[in-house]
């Protein structure tokens, strides 16, 4: 195991990254609740308490410490809008994985779609989608719209791909669910979303630096592997889902539960402790690729946004219902997301569990 010295842990992780939140959080959690509340992303104002519970707003202000007031009410509707796509899934994975391709290809075709579009007769969520890629690429060049749709397209396609595993019955193992889980766990587009946030772009030649990208990926695996461990319960418990770091790790090793989250806590330590080598490597790097001073700037506020996904999000398990909470109704508040082609396979799916042949 790799090791970084003694340092702060929050949440039994080692966590040396001081504790942020922006200083606008105040002003923009109601712009983001009326958002929610205009795309119909949860089922009415009787399901908004479950919604508040989570605070994503919060969320977006501790991974996004560093933005404008305006651009962190966006990231509270990406990360809002993030999460509720996620449940539509992680809520229910008795779907087919060809409903879940049906469901996703709008999602996808939105990345390609013409901003001048007309939404108004598809679903909340894809409305929603439209209108929130659409706020996300203003203002910012084609290089970094080609390269964060690729990586929300890899995301997409990714959730199809977990539903072809659950639909096999069968769990994956080590190594394919971690190659499908970086993609899947969404942070990818997250940290693409820090040059949206700070209004920069990084050098395409160190987006291209294959070590660099290893930095990046061991924040990727940080984040998804803490991401599994605060959530093992809620999904394995609530929906019966097995898509997660922990029972993965459980059955081919003969793992009690407990072994299996204490695996996982020293793998998320020890993707944090390569990062940090890699990160001492950067000036080298920067060398290495000529970069100006402003792109090494630029570079060096990227890092620290990676640093504030990475010690923000761990933060904001405690302070969020989302993960306590063990029923259907408070992680899924918004079954009108794909509108009534969704409720109408959830249906199609419980009554084939019935079926008697």
């Amino acid at each position: 195991m790799d090791t970084i010295g003694a340092q702060a842990q929050v949440g039994g992780f080692d966590c040396p990254f001081p504790e942020r939140v922006n200083p606008h959080l105040a002003a923009t959690e109601e712009p983001h609740l009326e958002w929610i509340r205009a795309f119909r992303l949860v089922a009415g104002e009787e399901a908004m308490p479950a919604y508040l519970s989570w605070r994503m707003s919060r969320l977006a202000a501790r991974t996004y410490p560093e933005c404008d007031a305006t651009q962190l009410t966006l990231m509270a509707d990406y990360v809002g809008f993030t999460f509720v796509v996620d449940d539509q899934f992680d809520c229910h994975p008795e779907l087919s994985s060809a409903a879940v391709r049906e469901l996703i290809d709008p999602l996808l075709e939105v990345l390609d779609w013409d901003t001048t579009a007309d939404f108004a007769k598809e679903p909340p969520g894809v409305r929603a989608w439209a209108d929130l890629w659409h706020r996300l690429c203003q203002g910012m060049p084609r290089s970094w719209v080609r390269r964060c749709a690729a990586s929300f397209r890899d995301y997409y396609e990714a959730v199809v791909a977990e539903a072809v595993v659950r639909e096999s019955g069968r769990t994956p193992g080590v190594d394919e669910f971690v190659e499908l889980r970086l993609d899947s766990s969404g942070v990818r587009p997250a940290f693409d979303l820090i040059e949206r946030a700070g209004r920069f772009t990084l050098a395409e030649s160190l987006v291209a630096d294959a070590r660099f990208g290893e930095l990046c990926e061991q924040g990727v695996r940080h984040i998804g592997w803490v991401n599994d461990v605060f959530s093992a319960n809620r999904e394995l418990f609530t929906a019966g889902q097995r898509y997660n770091l922990v029972p993965v790790l459980e059955e081919p090793q003969d793992y009690t539960w407990f072994e299996a989250r204490k695996r996982a806590y020293t793998m998320a330590d020890d993707s944090l402790a390569r990062f940090l080598r890699i990160k001492g490597e950067l000036p080298g790097i920067y060398r290495r690729l000529d970069l100006s001073e402003q792109e090494r700037t630029d570079a060096d506020t990227y890092v620290r946004g990676m640093e504030n996904w990475m010690g923000g999000h761990i933060r904001w398990y405690p302070e969020s219902s989302r993960y306590v909470e063990l029923t259907v109704a408070d992680v899924c508040p918004s079954p009108v997301f794909f509108g009534p082609t969704y409720q109408d396979r959830i249906r199609h799916a419980d009554h084939r569990d019935d079926d008697p042949r």
